[in-house]
């Protein structure tokens, strides 16, 4: 709940935490391979939550995608041409350099990333690659963790001071929906509606005012008025004034 109490408070929609074999059971997948996939396939495959590898037999790194070499990410080195020089596949793993052909190009790139594979063939054992994970701290970890890779990945913003009167214990999720949704200032209102389609009815469904707000919709409209001094009297009822 921490995680998802830490996104509610910076004016997000929060996410309950998931433990990695719980997540691992529920998809039947390896969580690494799945993160993985997710980032390399939705976000962009330059993202550096993963470090860096130490190579070992180069089975599971990819070759351009992956920090293995001297040079970095080989796909920002060389750009979207760098597969058709080397004659190297764009999804092509480290491994399959194996059996590669060193060549000798006229630019001078090109042949540094033929030193690196001749490198990686007079380094190579039948062992498993070992990915390095960049944690929240910028510390480079054998561990994968998604609350980590979660840290780096996501958008962080600036805690809200009105995040607990919105989320709160027993809150109906319909109700504190529609709050957030106001407090950010993106609920369909009518003036916001005729800035998308100035034909259409800006006005109140409640009282037919001229023009429907947020500020009008929950204070100044007649029908909330009479809704709040409901409550209100409720509330004095209940606990005997409300300061």
């Amino acid at each position: 709940m921490k995680g998802c109490l830490s996104n509610k408070a910076r004016g997000r929609i929060g996410h309950k935490a998931i433990k990695g074999g719980e997540l691992s059971l529920l998809f039947k997948v390896d969580l690494e391979n799945l993160i993985y996939s997710f980032i390399m396939g939705e976000l962009d495959a330059n993202i550096s939550y993963k470090e860096s590898v130490e190579l070992r037999n180069g089975r599971k790194t990819s070759f351009w995608y992956e920090a293995w070499s001297s040079l970095g990410r080989l796909q920002e080195v060389m750009g979207g041409r760098g597969h058709i020089d080397m004659g190297i596949l764009v999804n092509e793993n480290i491994e399959a350099c194996r059996n590669h052909r060193r060549r000798s190009h006229r630019v001078n790139i090109l042949n540094r990333v033929e030193l690196e594979i001749e490198r990686y063939k007079e380094n190579w054992v039948d062992e498993e690659d070992i990915s390095l994970w960049r944690n929240s701290k910028g510390k480079c970890m054998k561990t994968f963790s998604t609350s980590e890779t979660w840290q780096n990945i996501r958008e962080k913003h600036t805690l809200c001071s009105w995040y607990s009167a919105v989320w709160f214990k027993h809150a109906t999720p319909k109700y504190a929906f529609i709050t957030w949704m106001v407090m950010l200032g993106r609920l369909s209102t009518g003036d916001r509606m005729k800035n998308w389609n100035a034909n259409v009815d800006a006005s109140c469904v409640l009282c037919n005012n001229p023009l429907e707000t947020a500020e009008h919709l929950f204070f100044q409209c007649s029908y909330s008025k009479q809704i709040w001094e409901v409550l209100m009297s409720v509330g004095k009822s209940v606990h005997g004034g409300i300061e």
